[in-house]
């Protein structure tokens, strides 16, 4: 996601209390739960945090204290937990095993996710119209892009009678479950004659060496299901880099 929608975004959903900021309330706190260690990637999340509710009128050492909780994602639940009970104003949660790991823990204080990807088929709202509950936010990506990367890939190479779909395990919907976009691909490919290849990964270095296995065969297209987190592996999301050698057609 780029630094200026996730800066929209923010600014959008996450308070919309741009009123209240000129009325000399106390201080609020905001606490942001993100599910990976500290780098570039999360810094720069959290300086669009900053810049989208400065423009609506909160400034930290005034009216705003922002209390920052990052980690690996082994320690997630727990740093949800320790987040939950500091009881700040509101949570904003980047990605779905940060909403997953806090939503459960408290049913009064706001949740604002960001960087999800279907929000309604997760399970964490009724509806993106009306989500109900103290749980809202924005999406980005949706399910049913699954299906139109198969007919694109298809479009441009109309050879293609099998494809891979490599998707990064490590950031997940949930263990032992796949991504939601991996069933519309296969019903997609299903309908057109087009043989759908699972390849589940959690390093370049995997991902190296399943494209590598399926493209040995002619006639092959690839679909890269790109987590929506920070690149990981030597600077890039696994899939990415490594799909460039193997030269056939790649849809993300």
């Amino acid at each position: 996601m780029r630094r200026r929608e996730f800066i929209a975004g923010i600014s959008a959903a996450a308070w919309p209390l741009s009123a209240r900021a000129q009325q000399g309330e106390r201080v609020r706190r905001v606490s942001f739960l993100y599910p990976f260690p500290e780098g570039p990637y999360y810094r720069r999340r959290v300086a669009a945090l900053r810049e989208g509710l400065a423009q609506l009128g909160w400034i930290e050492g005034r009216n705003l204290k922002i209390d920052l909780y990052p980690g690996p994602q082994e320690q997630i639940s727990n740093r949800a937990a320790e987040l939950v009970r500091s009881v700040p104003d509101v949570i904003v949660v980047f990605g779905p095993n940060a909403t997953r790991a806090v939503q459960p823990q408290t049913r009064n204080i706001p949740i604002v996710f960001v960087v999800i990807g279907e929000p309604e088929a997760r399970g964490f709202v009724k509806s993106l119209a009306r989500p109900e509950g103290n749980v809202t936010g924005f999406s980005n990506f949706f399910v049913s892009l699954g299906g139109k990367w198969v007919e694109l890939l298809k479009a441009v190479a109309p050879q293609i009678s099998r494809i891979a779909m490599v998707s990064d395990i490590s950031f997940g919907p949930g263990p032992g479950q796949i991504p939601a976009t991996i069933p519309v691909i296969e019903a997609a490919a299903k309908e057109m004659g087009i043989e759908a290849v699972r390849i589940p990964v959690r390093t370049s270095a995997e991902a190296a060496v399943g494209i590598r296995a399926f493209a040995d065969r002619p006639n092959g297209g690839l679909v890269v299901i790109t987590p929506m987190g920070p690149p990981r592996v030597s600077g890039n999301q696994p899939g990415r880099r490594v799909q460039a050698p193997f030269h056939r057609p790649v849809a993300h």
